[in-house]
């Protein structure tokens, strides 16, 4: 299993990769716009928009993602727990 850092480091590095995703795909979609988020937001074409929107494929990929990696986490930070340290904010102590 990994440790607590080794999955903040990834999760780091995964963020990155999507955010060059990101970044292609916006471009692609409207070359205008560089590929930014804000530019996209202000003048994009609705192609762009969509993809680039909160609500939109492109966050919904990254939440899922993201969704992922944080029940890996708290599930490594639940391991470094024992019978005297049940803190309230760990909800795998708490269902124990």
């Amino acid at each position: 299993m990994k440790t607590v850092r080794d999955l903040l480091i990834q999760k780091d590095r995964i963020w990155h990769l999507w955010s060059r995703w990101f970044i292609r795909e916006a471009y692609k979609l409207d070359p205008r716009t560089g590929g930014n988020d804000l530019m996209v937001h202000n003048w994009g074409n609705e192609k762009a928009r969509a993809f680039c929107d909160y609500d939109g494929p492109a966050w919904a990929r990254w939440h899922k993602i993201e969704k992922a990696i944080d029940l890996r986490y708290k599930q490594a930070e639940h391991v470094r727990h024992n019978d005297s340290f049940k803190p309230l904010w760990c909800e795998y102590c708490q269902k124990a």
